[in-house]
Parts: C-alpha cells; sequence; structure tokens
C-alpha cells in the first residue's frame, strides 16, 4: 500500500498596495554562532578522536558524520545515556552494526545528533518517533543497496 502525501493547503493573504521599507540592519553587528557547551565538546572530542570522517549525505546538513556503537553512548553527556537501552538504537545496531555521530546546523548554531540506520517506511517512522527519533535523512551510502535508506536521528544533549 503506497504512502499517502501529506499537503498543507497555504491561506490566502491579502497585500497591500504599497510596501513599507524594510529596515535598515544596525552597521557592525557581528553575529556569531552560539558556543557549544564545553562538555559536547569535550564529548565530541573524544568520540570522535582517530575516526574517518564520512560524506554519506547529499547535502552539508549533517557533516563530520563518523561510525560509532553503543559503546559510545556512554561518552556522550548522561543526559543520553538512556538511548544506550533505547530498543529502537539497538534495533539498527544489530540491524546494520553501526550507528553514525556527526555535527548538524541546527537554528541555534552548530549542535550534535546520533543516527540510527534504517529505512524510510510508515512502520518504521512510527517506531522511531516513539523512541525520540523524530527525523529521517536519505543515505547516499554506496554500500548500501536498499531502497530508502538513510537514518533516523536526534539531537545529542548536555
Amino acid at each position: 500500500e503506497g504512502e499517502e502525501a501529506e499537503y498543507k493547503v497555504a491561506e490566502q493573504i491579502e497585500m497591500p498596495e504599497q510596501l513599507d521599507e524594510p529596515e535598515q540592519p544596525e552597521e557592525n553587528i557581528i553575529y556569531e554562532e552560539p558556543d557549544n557547551s564545553p562538555e559536547l565538546e569535550q564529548m565530541w572530542e573524544l568520540i570522535s578522536d582517530r575516526r574517518e570522517k564520512m560524506y554519506i549525505f547529499a547535502d552539508d546538513e549533517l557533516y563530520d558524520v563518523i561510525e560509532i556503537n553503543p559503546d559510545d553512548i556512554d561518552k556522550m553527556p548522561n543526559t543520553n545515556w538512556h538511548l544506550r537501552n533505547n530498543s529502537f538504537v539497538n534495533h539498527g545496531y544489530f540491524s546494520f552494526r553501526h550507528l553514525i555521530a556527526g555535527r548538524n546546523h541546527a537554528d541555534d548554531g552548530t549542535g550534535f545528533f546520533i543516527g540510527v540506520p534504517g529505512i524510510y517506511n510508515r512502520r518504521e517512522r512510527n517506531l522511531a518517533s516513539m523512541y525520540g527519533f523524530n527525523r529521517f535523512k536519505f543515505s547516499m551510502r554506496s554500500d548500501m543497496r536498499l531502497n530508502q535508506f538513510g537514518y533516523w536521528y536526534r539531537d545529542i544533549t548536555d
């Protein structure tokens, strides 16, 4: 059975006949990405040390991607340790023999994520969201020759 696409209808908005001039930004404002917490940066240095970065996505929203295993979760801040016993994480790891972690471009700067390999379909989408993995990204991995293969992912928190 095919998946039904969900569409949202945009509301009709009346445009004024004449638009106001946009406000000019103040000069000499420097926009900086917020710093990650020292704990997250230390975690990343510990986990990513001596691991080769992979380029498995078509864009750079998720980057500095490395393969990890469940033991690496113990090196993350303790607010993430529950993922070690997460059934969805363990199912993905034992099915594909790896997990991933990396950096992501977040709205508030650069963050970190953990990803579980899987297939995009309705059943797995529901299962992933039950376990806190609400986002999916298709992968270009050449060693995974499965239709709809990619990663369910979530942020690593401090």
